[in-house]
């Protein structure tokens, strides 16, 4: 994989390159689900879940390490229009590629409203800082529906459909 191009418009005819993704990201799919959560943002030690991360790595950090920083460990787990965000202190290798994972910060940023309802082949992403970019928008365009799309270095911009985003701010 040679990377990716973000691209933004405010018309969704002319688009521009706002980012660039040269870095893998280390994603999989959940293969059993992960169970409802209705405590706080505590670590919920009652659950667990197992991830297939393919040819990624996934590694264990301290409960210290986790409450002192939010990007250790930091993962999505969900489906488009719902995703919870946590953070995972133990990860078990299980077999080639697959890791349980357990001692779970859930509910991350927001995200407590979406502790409930998963179900099993639901999407698992690590979250670092080296795979993401922050696209910055005026003031003047929150609110306003803006097009985006992510396209791989060298494949066409116009091929691709767009993303609706509203940044509320």
């Amino acid at each position: 994989w040679s990377g990716a191009g973000v691209y933004d418009s405010r018309d969704d005819v002319t688009y521009a390159n706002a980012a660039s993704i040269l870095e893998a990201a280390t994603f999989g799919i959940c293969t059993t689900t992960l169970g409802d959560w209705t405590g706080h943002r505590v670590f919920d030690e009652m659950n667990s879940v197992r991830v297939n991360v393919g040819a990624g790595t996934l590694s264990s950090s301290t409960r210290d390490d986790l409450l002192n920083d939010q990007t250790i460990n930091a993962y999505a787990i969900g489906v488009d229009g719902r995703w919870e965000i946590g953070q995972f202190r133990t990860a078990t290798l299980q077999s080639a590629g697959v890791y349980k994972l357990s001692g779970l910060l859930r509910g991350s940023r927001g995200t407590e409203w979406a502790m409930t309802g998963h179900v099993a082949n639901e999407t698992f992403v690590l979250l670092t800082a080296a795979g993401m970019r922050r696209i910055l928008v005026d003031t003047s365009a929150l609110g306003a529906s803006r097009y985006y799309k992510v396209v791989t270095i060298g494949k066409s911009v116009a091929a691709k459909t767009a993303e609706t985003f509203v940044d509320n701010g």
